[in-house]
């Protein structure tokens, strides 16, 4: 259903542009008001298949993204593989698990709508990590070849056993460096990208010595390429791996941005996969506005999915398509002929085009001084500009002409928190459940809003719901709250169940450790195990390395620090880490610089749980 994304025909009267959707630019809230998510009734996960063949068989892992639609009836349709790394069971089997689930469909205004989803599933064998084919004899055999002056006899080895399906992701990243390494001296940077993206699946799983080589090596060829959200991306995993810098990198990847901001455009050198992996070109947008060059008929259809809307169009050469401001996340998948090369172009909307959509709001506001969904529209439109006050303003009209869109209502939220007006957003939430009772959004919503203002039993309240409802993610939240009313027992089972329900995460263990320490505790069995599996500079391991006694407060926390200050990274974990640096500050009974660390702490400059969590470690502290 195309109803939001702009396409505009860059050459008049032409047989392509006929096929090519023109729709007006409008924020998905306005089409998607009063919209409630799919709810799964059957949704099993795929069996992992026990029997994989060929000569190599240490238990493969593999790797997919599946595209499929719920219909209005509840049932999966249309399940397509859009890309995979390992055996052909592993597509099998997924196919087969989607294709048997069902859901109480999505809906608009109380009615059954379609859905259509981008599933990412990954299968990781239950065996010892690490190589199970002789790694060290490869590389001295290819090597050899290469230095004999047989460089395409050590690519064609290579090659054949990259290829083999029965890989596990640490035997695959390693096989790629040297394979990616090949592609780039010969300049075949598309064939390099290919390798690097099967090569860098899961951090966890790359070898220590490949790793840093391999991110560097990703970054370069995405530059290179045009791929900047992937290098960017990639820069970020760099810049967690041992013996990088993250402060001299991170500058790095500042400069970089700084220098791409200022191109007009952004050419993306591309290809249609015809490799066993699928035939279909994944891009992640970087700017707004975006074409296609290629032979005609190379090209057939793209898929555009953000965070916000999933939709399909078909390619004409001739058209130009303009994402809305409000919309994030937003990647592309390219369906054509495979092996065909195509340049994708990206834009940013000149200040003429911006104001033209912004008069086009307008428009719609005067032309219909009655509909809700006009203000709705441009209120989102003024919000992603960043003018919250008339952001607001749209809001509240959209609101006293429909008291009933729940969008508008949500969409407010947001807002008022930012602005520290806790009651007004808990009043929107209020009327959001009393439409939709156990509406998950607005209980969320509400929970922070109460957290932020210290109604904590409140906030339990809705956690309480969400728990019922089976959302494992509140028992994290819950367990916060928990901590904040001192009751660490329950904080505890809380992460526990967290940690059972969603598999050991390192910040579940991080909380649990602080807890364990305000109830006098060493950390029990089980904790840490999640550890080995996190890049060493990742901001949560240094948080318990910190906590374990193996780094020490004088090396972590001057890190955080700079971060903190950098104005162009404002990522939550910094915060967070505030937190828990605090937290260890309290622990080794430096109270002084704890408190001055957590006073810095609140809803509006840390919109997350550890916020809260400071807060109530400050009221504490003022009642010893």
């Amino acid at each position: 259903m195309l109803l939001a994304l702009s396409c505009r025909a860059l050459l008049a009267d032409t047989a392509q542009e006929a096929q090519t959707p023109i729709v007006d630019v409008m924020a998905c809230q306005s089409a998607c008001a009063n919209f409630t998510p799919q709810k799964p009734i059957r949704h099993d996960l795929p069996d992992f298949p026990r029997s994989v063949d060929g000569p190599f068989d240490p238990g493969a892992d593999g790797f997919m993204k599946l595209f499929y639609t719920i219909g209005t009836d509840g049932k999966v349709r249309d399940v397509v593989p859009i890309y995979n790394v390992g055996p052909r069971p592993f597509v099998d089997k997924s196919i087969e698990a989607v294709k048997a689930w069902t859901f109480e469909p999505a809906k608009i205004d109380g009615k059954p709508a379609e859905k259509s989803i981008m599933l990412d599933l990954t299968y990781e064998a239950a065996r010892p990590g690490g190589a199970h084919l002789d790694l060290n004899a490869i590389y001295k055999e290819t090597a050899a070849l290469r230095q004999a002056g047989k460089t395409d006899e050590a690519r064609a080895k290579l090659e054949q056993i990259f290829a083999m399906p029965q890989l596990n992701l640490f035997e695959r990243s390693a096989l790629a460096l040297p394979l990616a390494q090949l592609a780039t001296e010969r300049k075949d940077y598309l064939e390099a990208s290919r390798i690097l993206m099967m090569g860098t699946i899961k951090s966890q799983y790359m070898p220590a010595a490949a790793a840093p080589l391999l991110w560097r090596l990703r970054v370069s060829v995405d530059l290179y390429l045009g791929e900047i959200v992937d290098a960017l991306a990639s820069g970020y995993w760099m810049a967690q791996v041992r013996g990088t810098d993250p402060i001299a990198f991170n500058k790095f990847l500042i400069d970089t941005r700084a220098k791409i901001d200022a191109m007009p455009e952004l050419s993306v050198q591309a290809r249609i996969p015809d490799g066993p992996e699928g035939n279909v070109y994944v891009h992640v947008l970087y700017r707004r506005s975006f074409a296609f060059q290629a032979q005609p008929g190379a090209l057939d259809h793209f898929v555009l999915d953000c965070s916000e809307r999933l939709l399909q169009s078909k390619i004409a050469l001739t058209a130009q398509w303009h994402v809305p401001e409000s919309w994030s996340n937003c990647g592309i998948y390219v369906y054509g002929k495979p092996g065909a090369t195509f340049t994708l172009v990206e834009t940013n909307d000149s200040q003429a085009e911006k104001d033209q959509q912004m008069a086009s709001y307008d428009a719609a506001v005067k032309a219909g001084p009655t509909s809700a969904a006009a203000f709705l529209a441009r209120g989102r439109a003024y919000q992603s500009r960043g003018h919250e006050k008339e952001a607001i303003a749209d809001y509240d009209k959209a609101i006293a002409l429909d008291p009933n869109l729940i969008d508008a209502h949500l969409a407010r939220v947001d807002l008022r928190i930012l602005a520290g007006d806790l009651g007004g957003a808990i009043a929107d939430c209020d009327a959001v459940l009393k439409l939709v009772p156990k509406n998950p959004p607005a209980l969320y919503k509400r929970a922070f809003a109460y957290r932020a203002e210290g109604a904590y039993e409140k906030a339990l309240g809705d956690y309480d719901t969400l728990v019922r409802s089976k959302d494992a993610g509140a028992y994290f939240n819950r367990g916060i709250v928990l901590f904040c009313l001192g009751r660490y027992i329950d904080a505890t089972f809380d992460f526990l169940k967290n940690r059972e329900l969603t598999g050991n995460s390192l910040e579940n263990d991080i909380w649990l450790h602080v807890i364990y320490a305000h109830r006098g505790q060493d950390d029990q069995k089980g904790s840490w195990d999640y550890l080995a599996r996190m890049p060493d500079a990742h901001w949560s391991r240094r948080i318990a390395g910190l906590q374990m006694g193996g780094l020490s407060l004088d090396k972590v926390a001057p890190e955080f620090d700079a971060w903190q200050k950098n104005p162009t990274d404002k990522s939550y974990w910094t915060c967070n880490a505030q937190f828990f640096i605090a937290e260890y500050q309290l622990e080794h009974g430096d109270t002084n610089n704890a408190r001055e660390r957590l006073m810095g702490m609140t809803a509006q400059t840390c919109p997350f749980a550890e916020s809260a969590a400071a807060v109530a470690e400050l009221k504490r502290l003022a009642g010893k």
